[in-house]
């Protein structure tokens, strides 16, 4: 499976780079550092996409949206550390298939990756109401 990540943060993208590669077996083929970037390049070889929601020059509500309409076949899992229930919304709204909070990611993503490469919708608790 080859992934993708777009994520602002360079040493959360590298450390989690290493865990999909190590891990997950996720041949992780690119990385960009903002949503404008990612749209700046061919994502026709790629399976899943992790981005994070928050990013500077484009985020990752407008990234995904942009993205979705013309790779169906991909999945996109936003990766974020917002807890708010009303992220749910704008991340089905944006295109995305799943959502996973930043604290949680690594012991969820095993879950959210079998789930979303189904066809299904996968989201983490947002928040302790839920």
């Amino acid at each position: 499976m080859n992934a993708i990540i777009v994520e602002d943060n360079a040493a959360f993208r590298k450390t989690f780079k290493n865990v999909l590669q190590t891990e997950f077996d996720i041949n992780v083929i690119s990385e960009f550092s903002n949503g404008k970037e990612f749209l700046e390049h061919d994502l026709s070889n790629c399976n899943i996409v992790f981005m994070d929601l928050e990013m500077p020059e484009m985020n990752g509500f407008i990234a995904a949206k942009k993205a979705t309409w013309e790779y169906k076949l991909t999945k996109f899992i936003a990766v974020t550390s917002h807890k708010e229930s009303e992220y749910m919304i704008k991340v089905v709204e944006a295109g995305f298939n799943g959502f996973i909070n930043k604290h949680t990611l690594f012991s969820e993503l095993p879950d959210a990756i079998k789930t979303v490469m189904s066809g299904q919708l996968y989201f983490s608790s947002l928040d302790n109401n839920l």
